[in-house]
């Protein structure tokens, strides 16, 4: 199940540095002021951890805030929220009947804790809570909980590698790098520990034979598994990226990149690496020194493969997805940030049985001291 946050996501959140305009780059006060919008108009890169095909940002969603004033040293804190409601189930990529109203709602907060050490060097540490209540069938019926606790938390560091500003445009490169560490508990793996190794057959996932472990093949089919709903991957994965802003007056172009590699965690278990971009198009609709409103247009895309147990692959958990939804970003001053996204999906092509999104919703705020 994708969510960006084990990664239910991928969801991202974005810091945008008017302050640029106003204390590094622009040496008359008019050209300040015609290029507020591009000062305005830096996106963070979104991203995203993973857990499963759907709930793969759920688990280590990671929230890069990039900025613009990369000559302004210190503190910087934040906050993110991505929301995922699930109800929809398919099969191999097609809509299929839900009859037992198979359902999951996700919520991932991210508390972002980030220092500018230097004016191209920014380290960021991500600390995501997770929220799940689901609905789901298994060999002993319907069951209605819920999951909650810390995910995974995650260490990275931003490099400004490239900038070019004139009075009318900025255009600006860097990268991205850093480790995901196995807080979050991982203990609903074990629900895919089969009791003997010929109980995974051809790699294919039947629901939970009970309500909380036990294994995986129980001769129910379900949307919903022990690897949708864990906290934490119990693996150390590397995450890297990039980030590309291009500005020309009002108007503004944001592509980003990351790409997670799994290692094997617990229980044996190991998810699949995880690819995700996302490109911003938009333009600022109020360019007031004081603050800025921007609009824009997320495409987000998101896939992974097959997850393995033990060496065995399981066909319940690759997917490639694409999402489309606006984008609401405002700036105040030289210190607070602000970013709203509604993601809808236009593109689910999943493996065998999964619970998939009917969208979400994600934003964040950032403060800089």
């Amino acid at each position: 199940m994708p969510d960006l946050g084990n990664c239910d996501n991928w969801s991202h959140f974005g810091e945008f540095g008017q302050p640029v305009v106003d204390s590094l780059m622009f040496p008359t006060i008019a050209a300040r002021r015609r290029s507020i919008a591009a000062g305005g108009a830096v996106m963070l890169l979104l991203i995203a951890g993973a857990s499963s095909a759907v709930m793969a940002c759920d688990i280590c969603a990671i929230y890069p805030a990039t900025e613009m004033q990369e000559t302004r040293t210190g503190l910087r804190l934040g906050l993110a929220q991505q929301y995922s409601h699930f109800t929809t189930l398919q099969k191999d990529g097609d809509e299929i009947a839900n009859p037992d109203d198979e359902r999951l709602d996700s919520v991932i907060t991210q508390f972002l804790l980030g220092y500018q050490v230097h004016p191209r060097v920014r380290l960021q540490m991500n600390v995501p809570v997770i929220f799940r209540d689901f609905r789901r069938v298994t060999a002993t019926g319907v069951n209605d909980a819920d999951e909650n606790g810390l995910g995974d938390l995650s260490i990275t560091g931003n490099v400004l590698v490239w900038s070019n500003v004139s009075e009318q445009s900025v255009v600006r490169l860097s990268v991205l790098g850093g480790l995901k560490f196995p807080t979050g508990n991982a203990d609903r793996l074990k629900e895919e520990v089969p009791p003997d190794p010929n109980d995974v057959l051809n790699g294919q996932h039947f629901g939970p034979a009970s309500d909380y472990g036990g294994g995986a093949h129980s001769g129910v089919q379900s949307g919903i598994h022990g690897h949708d709903l864990a906290l934490g991957t119990g693996s150390f994965d590397p995450v890297f990226g990039g980030h590309l802003l291009v500005t020309w007056e009002h108007f503004y172009w944001a592509t980003d990149i990351q790409y997670v590699v799994r290692t094997r965690g617990d229980f044996d278990y190991e998810y699949a690496d995880e690819l995700t971009a996302e490109t911003v198009p938009g333009a600022y609709l109020l360019t007031d020194p004081e603050y800025t409103l921007g609009l824009g247009a997320a495409l987000t895309t998101e896939t992974k493969g097959k997850d393995n147990i033990d060496g065995t692959d399981l066909d319940d958990t690759g997917i490639t997805s694409l999402y489309a939804g606006p984008v609401i970003q405002f700036t105040w001053g030289s210190s607070l940030s602000a970013e709203l996204i509604a993601d809808l999906p236009a593109i689910q092509n999943n493996t065998a049985v999964q619970l998939v999104p009917d969208f979400r919703i994600r934003g964040g705020l950032v403060w800089r001291f």
